[in-house]
Protein backbone atom coordinates (compact mmCIF):
# COMPACT_ATOMS: atom_id res chain seq x y z
CA UNK A 1 0.00 0.00 0.00
CA UNK A 2 1.77 3.17 -1.13
CA UNK A 3 -0.15 5.53 1.20
CA UNK A 4 0.09 4.74 4.90
CA UNK A 5 -0.90 6.55 8.07
CA UNK A 6 2.17 8.19 9.57
CA UNK A 7 0.65 8.14 13.07
CA UNK A 8 -1.17 4.80 12.95
CA UNK A 9 -0.06 3.65 16.42
CA UNK A 10 -1.12 6.92 18.07
CA UNK A 11 -3.89 8.04 15.74
CA UNK A 12 -6.80 10.02 17.17
CA UNK A 13 -10.05 8.36 18.26
CA UNK A 14 -11.88 9.64 15.18
CA UNK A 15 -9.52 7.54 13.03
CA UNK A 16 -9.86 4.46 15.20
CA UNK A 17 -13.67 4.73 15.10
CA UNK A 18 -13.99 5.33 11.34
CA UNK A 19 -16.15 4.31 9.63
CA UNK A 20 -19.36 4.48 11.59
CA UNK A 21 -22.70 3.32 10.23
CA UNK A 22 -23.53 6.89 9.14
CA UNK A 23 -20.10 7.66 7.60
CA UNK A 24 -19.41 8.05 3.93
CA UNK A 25 -17.47 4.98 2.80
CA UNK A 26 -15.53 4.75 -0.44
CA UNK A 27 -16.24 1.57 -2.41
CA UNK A 28 -12.72 0.35 -1.59
CA UNK A 29 -13.40 0.39 2.17
CA UNK A 30 -12.91 -3.00 3.81
CA UNK A 31 -15.41 -2.31 6.61
CA UNK A 32 -19.13 -3.10 6.45
CA UNK A 33 -22.28 -3.06 8.56
CA UNK A 34 -25.02 -5.71 8.64
CA UNK A 35 -27.79 -3.41 9.82
CA UNK A 36 -27.11 -3.73 13.53
CA UNK A 37 -24.77 -0.71 13.57
CA UNK A 38 -21.75 -2.85 14.49
CA UNK A 39 -18.70 -2.41 12.33
CA UNK A 40 -17.10 -5.47 10.82
CA UNK A 41 -14.15 -5.93 8.49
CA UNK A 42 -10.77 -4.24 8.46
CA UNK A 43 -8.56 -1.82 6.59
CA UNK A 44 -7.53 -3.43 3.35
CA UNK A 45 -4.36 -2.61 1.45
CA UNK A 46 -6.41 -2.39 -1.75
CA UNK A 47 -8.14 0.68 -0.30
CA UNK A 48 -4.85 2.61 -0.56
CA UNK A 49 -6.05 4.97 2.22
CA UNK A 50 -8.89 6.27 0.03
CA UNK A 51 -10.89 7.55 3.00
CA UNK A 52 -7.82 9.33 4.40
CA UNK A 53 -7.38 11.08 1.06
CA UNK A 54 -10.88 12.61 1.21
CA UNK A 55 -10.48 16.40 1.51
CA UNK A 56 -11.10 17.84 4.98
CA UNK A 57 -10.60 21.15 6.76
CA UNK A 58 -6.85 21.80 7.19
CA UNK A 59 -6.11 18.14 6.43
CA UNK A 60 -7.04 17.24 10.00
CA UNK A 61 -8.25 13.66 10.55
CA UNK A 62 -11.28 14.92 12.46
CA UNK A 63 -11.84 17.97 10.26
CA UNK A 64 -15.16 18.41 8.56
CA UNK A 65 -15.50 17.42 4.91
CA UNK A 66 -14.40 20.32 2.71
CA UNK A 67 -14.16 20.19 -1.11
CA UNK A 68 -10.65 20.46 -2.50
CA UNK A 69 -11.75 23.44 -4.64
CA UNK A 70 -12.24 25.55 -1.50
CA UNK A 71 -9.16 24.42 0.39
CA UNK A 72 -9.87 20.90 1.64
CA UNK A 73 -6.79 18.71 2.01
CA UNK A 74 -6.17 14.97 2.43
CA UNK A 75 -5.10 13.83 5.89
CA UNK A 76 -1.87 15.59 6.77
CA UNK A 77 -0.54 12.41 8.37
CA UNK A 78 -0.56 10.37 5.16
CA UNK A 79 2.87 9.29 3.97
CA UNK A 80 3.85 7.91 0.59
CA UNK A 81 5.90 4.74 0.95
CA UNK A 82 7.92 3.39 -1.91
CA UNK A 83 7.37 -0.33 -2.13
CA UNK A 84 10.53 -2.35 -2.29
CA UNK A 85 10.07 -5.45 -4.39
CA UNK A 86 12.15 -8.40 -3.27
CA UNK A 87 12.14 -11.97 -4.41
CA UNK A 88 12.81 -15.01 -2.27
CA UNK A 89 14.88 -17.90 -3.59
CA UNK A 90 11.76 -19.80 -4.68
CA UNK A 91 10.62 -16.83 -6.79
CA UNK A 92 13.87 -16.27 -8.69
CA UNK A 93 14.01 -17.43 -12.25
CA UNK A 94 17.25 -18.02 -14.10
CA UNK A 95 17.05 -17.33 -17.81
CA UNK A 96 19.52 -17.77 -20.60
CA UNK A 97 19.99 -15.75 -23.72
CA UNK A 98 20.28 -12.15 -24.72
CA UNK A 99 17.36 -9.72 -24.38
CA UNK A 100 17.94 -8.63 -27.98
CA UNK A 101 17.00 -12.16 -29.05
CA UNK A 102 13.61 -12.04 -27.32
CA UNK A 103 10.59 -12.32 -29.62
CA UNK A 104 8.90 -9.06 -30.53
CA UNK A 105 5.20 -8.82 -29.72
CA UNK A 106 3.19 -7.74 -32.78
CA UNK A 107 1.60 -4.29 -32.64
CA UNK A 108 -2.04 -4.12 -31.58
CA UNK A 109 -4.07 -2.83 -34.55
CA UNK A 110 -7.12 -1.89 -32.47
Amino acid sequence: MPYVCGIYEKRPKVCRDYPRADSYQPESCGFYFLGDGKRRGRCEEACDATCCKLPRENGEPGGGPLPEEVGGLPCRHLEWKEEEVTFGPEEQVDVEGDITEAPVRPADDS
